[in-house]
């Protein structure tokens, strides 16, 4: 199912016999990003199960995927050993981020203190200032850097980098705003739509 004119469609069927061995929900677009691209996976089933694991426990995937990336950065640059997260040399990209987001899910040991979003991450794994997050809010697959209303929605946004109070990227691509650098109607637009999905989520 899909937005009217959305080639995306977020949400969808998938079968997964890898790893739940059934019908589950797909994943969406934010979560391909977060708990695929971001930290180096590409496989299919994998995100899917990574998917599946944050559905049960209520946990939100882009916030899980920011973590878990910038986990897999502090262990890649030695920032943090492996064996804090309870990695070993056998397990593959797909286990470790299954072990990791159970722990942050239960809130387990290093999972405590991972729960509490990037901001906090950071600071555990010797990134200060590294976290990819405004105001506490982890970014999503919106790239602000590739485009300045994005990169305005986020900053001005009440929750932070929230790319639901605000989305003019969908408008650059379409051609209603002037694409990336230019900054012709965006402040407009983005003050409109944030005080419009403000009364509408009243």
């Amino acid at each position: 199912l899909s937005c009217a004119n959305c080639p995306v469609s977020c949400s969808k069927g998938y079968r997964d016999d890898v790893y739940t061995g059934g019908e589950i929900e797909g994943p969406e677009y934010e979560t391909l990003c977060l708990l695929g691209s971001n930290i180096g996976l590409d496989d299919p089933d994998g995100i899917a199960a990574l998917n599946y694991l944050c559905n049960q426990h209520g946990i939100d995937t882009i916030s899980a995927g920011a973590v878990a990336g910038l986990v897999f950065d502090a262990v890649k640059r030695g920032l943090v050993e492996a064996e804090v997260f309870g990695f070993t040399p056998e397990m593959s990209l797909i286990q470790q981020a299954m072990h990791l987001l159970e722990l942050i899910c239960r809130r387990e040991g290093v999972g405590e203190i991972l729960a509490n979003g990037s901001r906090a991450a950071a600071e555990f794994l010797h990134m200060e200032g590294e976290a990819p997050e405004v105001k506490g809010l982890d970014i999503a697959g919106y790239d602000p850097r590739a485009t300045t209303g994005m990169s305005l929605a986020y900053q001005t946004s009440d929750r932070g980098a929230c790319h639901l109070r605000s989305f003019p990227l969908g408008r650059e691509f379409s051609g209603v705003l002037e694409p990336g650098d230019s900054t012709v109607g965006k402040a407009k637009f983005v003050s409109e739509q944030q005080n419009a999905k403000a009364a509408q989520e009243c």
